[in-house]
Formats: C-alpha cells, structure tokens, sequence
C-alpha cells in the first residue's frame, strides 16, 4: 500500500586600471561517497535516528539552456509522483532488490555528499541501448532512467546491522533533454515521494571510528541538480563513464567488468573488447589502484571537475581539475586565485609544493563554513579520509621546473613617494610594451579572466582600452600593486551573510526594495532576497593584492609599459578590422592525434566533450601567438578555432596573413585555402577550425579577417 507524501518544507567600467580581477571560486561538489553498498536483499533492521527539518531556500538563479536533442530521442517521458512507479525494485522497496532490466552499478571513485552511502541503478527502455564513449558520458537512449540511492547504515563497520534509506536521486532523459527529480523516502521506508524543493533530515550513524554521529543532511531541490551536472550547455550525467565503470562489480554469479557485463547483457554497445583498452580512473581510497599522485587527482575530477574546468561553470578561476590537465599551474601550482576574498585563508596561492598548510586547495576542503568551503555544494561536513589524501600529495609534490618563485616582486603593503617614483623611472626608461604584452597574455598572470582588449576577454572588469583621462602612472603603479587603495567606480563590491549563514560577495548589478543582485566571475546572476540578509559590508577589491607577486620585477615594469601604450596612436593601437579576436586552443591534444584521420576528426569534434578547449586571445595587431597557445606544447600541432555570425547570407571572405603549414575547415567541413575569399553561407553561428603545423609554417601567428566578400550581400558579426 502507498504511503502518504511525508512532510516537506519546503557597471560598467570607465578605464583599465582594475587589472587581474577575479571570482570567488566555485569547487562545486557533488553527491555522495564512495562505500559498497550491502548486498541485495540484505535485511533491513533497526533505522538510524531522523528528524525532518526546514530546508533552506535557494538563493542564486542561474538561467540553463536545454541540452541540445540527440538521436535515438522518440518519447517523452515525465517525473513520476512516486519512486515506485519507475519499476525499479521488485519485493520490499527498502531492499533496493532490481527488479528485470534494471542494472546495478558503482563507480571507481564517487562524488562525496556528508559520509551517506549509495546504490547505483540504470533502467532502459525495452530494445534500447547505451552508445559508449570514450572520454565523455555515454549516450543514453530517451527515456533512460539513472537512479541513485542516498542512505546512512547504522553502523558503518557493521552494515548488517541496518540503514535508513534518506533519498534517491532521478536523472531521466527526456526529448528535450535530462532532468533531475529528488525523492524523499517516507519513514516506514515503504516508498519515495517527489520532493522538489529540497528537505533538510537530521540524521545519526556509528563511525568507522566506533563514535556516533549526527548532522543535517541536506536533500537537494529540483534546481539544484543544474549546478553539478551542467557543462557548458549540456546537463549529463557525471558518474556513468568508461574511467568510472572500468571494475569489477559483484553480480549474483560473481564479480565480472561492468563494461563486459553491460556489453554481454546487451545494454552497450561500442565499448572495447577488452576492458584495458578503455580508460580507467584510479580508486581514490585504493592504495594498489594507482600513486598518491593518481588518486588525490581522480578524488578531485570526481568531486570538482564538473565545475573546474574548461567549460565548467569556475572556468574562469583558472583552476581545472580535469586528471587530463598536464599544466601544473592549471591545477593550482603558484596560481594565485583569480579573485581575493575570505576562501582563500589568508594563503597565497592555490598549492604551494612541499607545503599543504599554506595550500588554499587544503584550505577550502578543510572549510566548513558558506563562502569558504570547497566544494562549495553538496557537503557540510569535512571528509577527514581525501583530505589526508590531498595533503600527502601536495606535501610530496616537487616545484615543477620554470615554477621558481624565488626571484618574484612579492607582495606590497604601502608604496612611498621614493618607491613610486623609482617604478615610474624604470617604467619610463626600461619598461619593454612588446614583452609586456606577452606577460599581459601568460595564462599564469590571468588578465583576460576578467578584462577585454578590444571586446575580447572577460567582461566582468572594464575594457582595457578605456581611456586613462587624468590618471597618473603612480595611480596605474598603485592599482596594480596595490589593488585595494582605489578600487575603480562600478567595481566596488559587497560581501553579504545572510540569516541562513551563507556568504556571497560580488559586484552589485542592480538592487531594489525587495531583492539585491550580485555577480561574480562564475555566476552571472546571485538574487538574494533583501529580507534575508543578516548582514551586509563593503568587500575589497575582487582582485588578489599578490596578482603579480610572482613575476619578476622587470616583467611588472614591461607590463606597466604595456598598459600605458596600450590603445594609444602607434604599435598598440587597436584598429577597428573585423579580425577575430577570441580563440580556443585544443589543449591538450589527444595522444592519438598524429594517426587520426583529420577530416573525420574534425568533423566528430562537436561529440568529443572529452577534449579540453582553453580560450585564447589575439595580440592587439589581430595575431594569434601559436607558439605560446598551448601550456605545455606536446608538438609543432596546434588546433585552434573561432567563431562569427551570419546575419545575412551570401559570399564570405576569409583573410589569413599566411596559408602555409595549415588546414581549414567550415563548420567541420574541409576547405580549400585557396576557396577562403569567397565562400557562400547561410545565417547563424559558424565556426571555423585550423590544424596547423608550425615546422611547415614560417609565420608563427595565425591572423584571421573575415567581411562580406565583394558586392556579397551577407552581413557578419564578430
């Protein structure tokens, strides 16, 4: 008999001075751990103590597009009211027992959610079947069901002993695209109920440790799931991947692959063979799965990555946490934080090698308190196990070569007139704008995550080529040093605490008498009810004081230099061309990429979510440095692409300063270089992808005009 639904409870910026600027970073976490659950069928006994609290209200909107429809999509399938209803589990629900056509899974490595324990089910649609990948989530037909069971045993060394079941998670992929539907178990453990807007429970269990435990755990509400499972403008699936799913599972019949056991099960389809073909990502919590190295790096792409990454929602922190990710300074070496603010404990620089203690990554995982911890979704409590994890890798981690920070400028408390005066001197007579403009460009220094040359870059600082007006080079000097002494008008910020203890800090971008909203560099939009906020502050300066502690002096002088010239009459003069501007990098390159077929490759790339894309930007003459476009070069390959829009079709010309050492395609089709000064196009967003090799090309820029070919009518938007 159903049970009753339990209860719920539901600026713009006026000149360039505000330099390397920053967000407050956004390690957004996931949902639950990584423990075996007991075996099915296993008997449920005495529940562990629970107590039903207020949840607390959602307080940032974000605007998520639909996934973009996929193949094989021919139903439509809606949320059930009841957990029941997906036919998921046969006997007891309680027993999680799967019922015909459902799988059991587990992953490697798991997402973790405040110490609860996790079942794992996939349900299709009768006939149908998952299309493997590689490196991104499967290909899932409509109407698939990925059920994932939220529950704390009694005892954790003794899971016998029995388990409350707390909530269980629907990702179900409609035509339009995957949704995600919390429901919260009802206290006989008879059923689930819908709950989307979220519910807090206390609950209590026995350690590993033999002590008792309690904390209030917070069941999510429907909005919620975008905030981990959106990448770029895709919601997917982050768990059921080829690296998670390569082990062994325990079957009824014995231990077996998964990716074996799916393919002989006749669910998947594509998968190797042979499972070491696939990629396999370390077990974090299994010292035999792979070094410290390995494991620290899969706990942080399974908890992180979702967000740190090249198109995750903190892709503008400059930290990526993707096991991919070869660059140390992306993973968080020497990197100072994009922006300043109470994450970052007072310390430096995201990792300090041989020194976890003045890590902000250790910092923030260590944290428990809203605008500090890290993840910053999902968890309440600090999972003692990865942080000793992470702090043994960072303390046996060597200063990886180029990364010595010995010789930087430091960090500056005041300037007097005499030390002002010696920069401006230096400046004047040693300062170097063409060097200054490669510091301007280093990944390292970060300036295009907050500022545009050009209207390329990040719009959340002012646009470089604003005017200096009356402003001196002392006051330059200053906000670069000394960035919170004069923060620019419109780039003041706030910090707010509301009366549910969360923090935010951001710029404000408008305000009214019944809501203030603020933004920083990974949320576009932070609404926050005016009658919730406990307490509210002036912030400081969006942009770190050590920005540049870490360069040298005379790089600082050539980037002061730089500044200065920039947008004047002459070498740093910005001209209105139609040159593209933004550039993405693939970076890094996949390892098979010398045998690959190159038009097939380029045409599967819009599937390959695998791959890596950093942003880069052109020079202010309109030339791309290939050279430096990669972090860390694997080859003279680079693969670079840019996008324009037709507003109006009709002929298109494409300018390069150079054809040589290069290939080109249009919307993934090949193109004749010789074609590029006229191409008819119809309207929308096209792209344009280059494979170039630089020991075939003399020129090491790539300089791209593109206008309405002569007497076309198209028009076109860069």
């Amino acid at each position: 008999m159903m049970s009753s639904r339990p209860h719920s409870a539901s600026a713009a910026g006026r000149w360039r001075l505000w330099l390397v600027g920053g967000c407050l970073i956004a390690w957004i976490g996931g949902c639950g751990s990584n423990q075996t659950p007991p075996p099915s069928g296993a008997q449920v006994q005495e529940p562990a103590q629970v107590e039903k609290v207020a949840a607390k209200p959602a307080a940032v909107v974000a605007e998520v597009k639909k996934t973009p429809k996929k193949k094989k999509r021919k139903r439509r399938e809606r949320p059930k009211p009841y957990l029941s209803e997906y036919g998921l589990f046969e006997g007891p629900m309680a027993e999680m027992k799967p019922a015909a056509g459902v799988m059991p899974y587990d992953l490697n490595s798991a997402l973790f959610s405040d110490y609860a324990w996790k079942s794992r089910f996939i349900k299709l649609p009768e006939g149908e079947k998952i299309e493997y990948r590689e490196g991104t989530a499967f290909e899932f037909p409509v109407g698939t069901v990925i059920a994932k069971t939220f529950y704390f045993p009694i005892d954790f060394n003794d899971p016998t002993q029995g388990r409350r079941l707390i909530e269980t998670r629907i990702l179900l992929l409609r035509e339009s695209g995957w949704i995600g539907v919390p429901y919260l178990w009802n206290d006989e453990q008879t059923d689930a109920v819908s709950e989307v807007a979220g519910e807090t429970v206390n609950v209590s269990w026995k350690h590993y440790d033999g002590q008792e435990r309690s904390n209030p755990y917070i069941v999510p509400n429907a909005n919620d799931c975008k905030r981990c499972h959106t990448t770029g403008e895709l919601f997917e699936p982050i768990g059921p991947r080829a690296r998670y799913l390569n082990k062994d599972y325990e079957y009824p019949d014995g231990p077996e692959n998964q990716l074996v056991h799916w393919t002989q099960a006749g669910i998947l389809t594509g998968a190797p063979d042979d499972p070491a073909q696939a990629p396999k990502s370390a077990a974090w919590k299994d010292e035999q799965s792979g070094t410290v190295a390995e494991r620290a790096r899969a706990w942080l792409e399974i908890n992180c990555a979702h967000c740190h990454s090249s198109t995750g929602p903190a892709r503008n922190s400059g930290l990526h946490l993707l096991a991919s990710v070869t660059d140390p300074y992306k993973l968080g070496v020497y990197k100072t934080p994009v922006a300043a603010g109470r994450g970052s404990g007072g310390h430096k620089y995201d990792i300090v090698p041989g020194n976890p203690d003045e890590s902000i990554m250790l910092f923030r995982l260590m944290a428990t308190h809203p605008g500090m911890a890290m993840p910053e979704f999902g968890r309440s409590l600090v999972e003692d196990e990865s942080v000793a994890l992470i702090h043994r890798w960072i303390e046996e981690m060597q200063v990886p070569e180029g990364f010595d920070v010995s010789n930087g400028i430091g960090e500056f408390e005041t300037l007097t007139d005499e030390q002002l005066a010696t920069f401006a001197q230096e400046v004047a007579e040693q300062g170097d704008a063409a060097r200054g403009e490669e510091v301007f460009h280093r990944q390292r220094v970060n300036c295009f995550k907050c500022h545009t040359i050009g209207g390329a870059g990040e719009r959340f600082g002012p646009d470089l080529l604003q005017p200096l007006g009356d402003k001196s080079l002392n006051y330059l000097i200053e906000a670069l040093l000394l960035p919170n002494k004069a923060i620019p008008k419109g780039f003041e910020t706030v910090n707010v605490i509301t009366d549910s203890g969360d923090t935010y800090a951001g710029i404000v971008l408008e305000e009214n008498d019944s809501e203030l909203v603020l933004r920083d560099l990974t949320r576009p939009e932070i609404r926050i009810p005016q009658s919730s906020i406990a307490q509210r502050n002036a912030g400081v300066s969006l942009m770190p004081a050590n920005a540049v502690s870490t360069l040298p002096r005379q790089d600082v002088v050539d980037l002061l230099r730089f500044l200065m010239e920039l947008g004047q009459p002459g070498t740093f003069e910005v001209t209105s061309a139609p040159v593209i501007r933004s550039w993405q990098v693939l970076d890094p390159l996949p390892s098979n990429i010398a045998r690959v077929d190159a038009n097939r490759f380029i045409a599967d790339l819009p599937e390959r979510r695998d791959l890596t894309w950093e942003a880069a930007y052109s020079r202010t003459n309109g030339a791309l440095a290939l050279e430096s476009a990669m972090a860390v070069p694997q080859s003279s390959l680079r693969i670079v692409r840019c996008q324009f829009d037709v507003t109006k079709a009709g002929n298109v010309a494409v300018k390069l300063n150079a054809a040589d050492g290069l290939r080109v395609w249009l919307d993934g089709v090949a193109v004749d270089p010789a074609q590029l000064d006229s191409m008819n196009v119809e309207p929308g967003t096209r792209e344009l992808t280059f494979m170039i090799d630089l020991d075939q090309r003399n020129d090491k820029t790539l300089r791209c005009e593109i206008h309405p070919a002569a007497k076309s009518p198209a028009a076109v938007q860069l």
